[in-house]
């Protein structure tokens, strides 16, 4: 009996049907498990891809919010009960807390008119029942704002200060997010709907069946949400992403203001985002338990040419694209008609984008020239006619000896100015046309100033934009000089060495120095205007031709006097 039982064992395995059986098994389940794992990597690959590009866009997002959310913070603690407006509410003084009303109207108008997301600020004063309400269109309607001066002069003490925090308080059946300061005399207070910090994602490209919100840091929605949306956990993993929902269904990624109780929040469907590679999973598991035996070869063959080989080879193209090759072409004749046109689109693309940048890149250069032209040709008029003048008593004197000094000095300044359209001059270029300009100045003027020049001569060779130092020198002539004290102008060029050298040209003088204002503005980068133009455009135009390697300040010294320095980095380039 075992003896027949084992002979019909060894027959079975020796059997056609066996070996079939057992090939197309050792076959088939490597091959769809395999590519089962592709097609779930890529799924992986892509979720990634998603997640770190929302989370690029809603960590600007926020942060843009949370700066603007900060400053508007930061004014109503430094405007609270310290300003002229609030000393004139508290004065008693009818006239001048009408005055204060009207100057605080404006300031508050133009406050909320700068920034984006707030929509509503008051001033409130506790003790005579007044308010100043300024808001824009998109504040909310009256009944709401009503409801938020009245929760205020019911509850003044819960604004006294909710510090540099914002926070959500439910009012009129509406969630607010707002911050207060003040006390007994006065309470500042600025709010905005979350409708209003949603308006920079209207405007965003969303694939079908994504949603963006703004929920508390606890999970309550603040903004509508498909109903299907509205269970999901909002709590999770804040650093990377993760899936909620029935079956997992949603992907979420969420970004937590640094200043508010909120956060915001994408949702992806996953089908809908996976697209076609959801499909293909699910048609996989089905494929793999029914037709594994019946069309294993012609699958796998169909498969690797119409699918997994464009997918590999636009795949590879992307990630050139990604490392700046724009010059990616992958070729489509293999292809489904589907993958070709795909493939032919993205060709396209690419070379539209190259065709775009370098197209960008051109108008990017052709205006810095535009620039660098139109700020070394401003001239000042009253220098030349001034000149002109002089040169005119001069003849008139009949002093041709001095004639004949002006003008060459003169003809020598003018071409130096005309040919300063090349982008650089030597530091020896620069400081002979000083030298030119002094003369005339010394005609101009007599002996009743000194010009003092201290230069490394080893530097003579380092190239910088023209009129740069010119610039300088002028502008101590234009404020320092007093015909009957004793103007001192000076010019030092050197070196400092360490992890990296620098070139340090510094113009000082001993006049009144520089307005604290002026000053001001030039490190905040604000335009000038009216007075120290020239400065402006010598910054810029030095900006321009050495980004990131350069600086440009202004300062006074002791006992008193301006001095104007500029910090070039030194590297070969930048030597004749």
């Amino acid at each position: 009996m075992r003896k027949q039982k084992s002979e019909r064992k060894r027959k079975v395995q020796k059997s056609l049907k066996f070996h079939l059986i057992y090939t197309a098994c050792v076959v088939c389940v490597p091959v769809f498990l395999a590519l089962f794992f592709i097609v779930n990597v890529s799924i992986f690959l892509i979720q990634e891809k998603i997640a770190e590009d929302s989370r690029e866009m809603l960590s600007m997002n926020v942060q843009m919010m949370d700066e603007e959310l900060q400053k508007v913070s930061s004014y109503l603690k430094e405007d609270n009960g310290v300003s002229p407006e609030m000393e004139g509410f508290l004065s008693g003084n009818q006239w001048e807390e009408y005055k204060s009303e009207v100057s605080s109207f404006q300031k508050m108008e133009d406050i909320i008119l700068r920034f984006r997301y707030v929509d509503n600020y008051i001033c409130y004063l506790p003790k005579t029942g007044k308010s100043i309400c300024r808001f824009t269109e998109n504040s909310g309607d009256f009944n709401l704002r009503e409801a938020v001066k009245k929760e205020i002069k019911e509850n003044p003490k819960e604004f006294y200060g909710t510090g540099d925090y914002w926070k959500n308080r439910k009012i009129h059946d509406t969630n607010l997010l707002m911050c207060s300061w003040g006390n007994e005399d006065v309470i500042l207070c600025a709010w905005t709907t979350y409708d209003s910090m949603m308006t920079l994602t209207k405007n965003w490209k969303k694939t079908k069946g994504s949603s963006y919100c703004i929920t508390s840091k606890d999970g309550e929605v603040y903004t509508d949400l498909p109903k299907e949306m509205h269970d999901l956990d909002f709590t999770r993993d804040k650093d990377g992403y993760y899936f909620s929902g029935e079956y997992d269904k949603y992907l979420i990624i969420r970004e937590e203001s640094s200043c508010s109780d909120m956060q915001m929040v994408r949702i992806v469907n996953r089908r809908d985002l996976l697209g076609a590679l959801w499909t293909i999973r699910l048609l996989n598991v089905a494929i793999m338990v029914v037709f594994a035996f019946l069309m294993l070869p012609h699958l796998f063959v169909t498969l690797q040419k119409y699918i997994f080989h464009p997918i590999d080879l636009l795949e590879k193209g992307i990630r050139e694209v990604e490392q700046g090759d724009l010059s990616v072409k992958i070729p489509a004749d293999e292809s489904s008609t589907e993958m070709k046109h795909l493939i032919t689109s993205f060709n396209n693309m690419v070379g539209q984008i190259g065709e775009l940048k370098i197209r960008n890149y051109e108008e990017k250069m052709e205006y810095q020239k535009l620039m660098l032209d139109y700020m070394s040709l401003q001239i000042e008029p009253h220098f030349y006619l001034n000149a002109l003048n002089l040169i005119n008593t001069m003849a008139q004197m009949q002093d041709t000896e001095l004639i004949e000094k002006m003008t060459e000095n003169l003809s020598l300044y003018f071409r130096y100015i005309t040919s300063s359209r090349n982008k650089k001059v030597t530091i020896g270029q620069e400081l002979e046309h000083i030298g030119h300009y002094m003369n005339i100045m010394m005609i101009r003027f007599g002996e009743c100033f000194q010009y003092e020049e201290k230069v490394d001569e080893s530097l003579y060779s380092f190239l910088i934009p023209p009129l740069l130092i010119q610039t300088m020198v002028e502008n101590s002539m234009k404020y320092a000089f007093d015909v009957y004290g004793d103007t001192r102008i000076k010019v030092e060029i050197r070196e400092e060495t360490g992890e990296k050298n620098y070139v340090v040209i510094q113009v000082s003088d001993n006049g009144k120095g520089y307005p604290q204002e002026i000053i001001s503005r030039f490190e905040e980068e604000i335009p000038m205007e009216g007075t120290h133009i020239g400065l402006w455009n010598a910054k810029m135009r030095l900006q321009h031709l050495y980004p990131n390697t350069s600086k440009f300040l202004l300062s006074n010294q002791e006992p008193q006097g301006a001095v104007t320095t500029i910090i070039i980095e030194e590297t070969e380039e930048k030597k004749a």
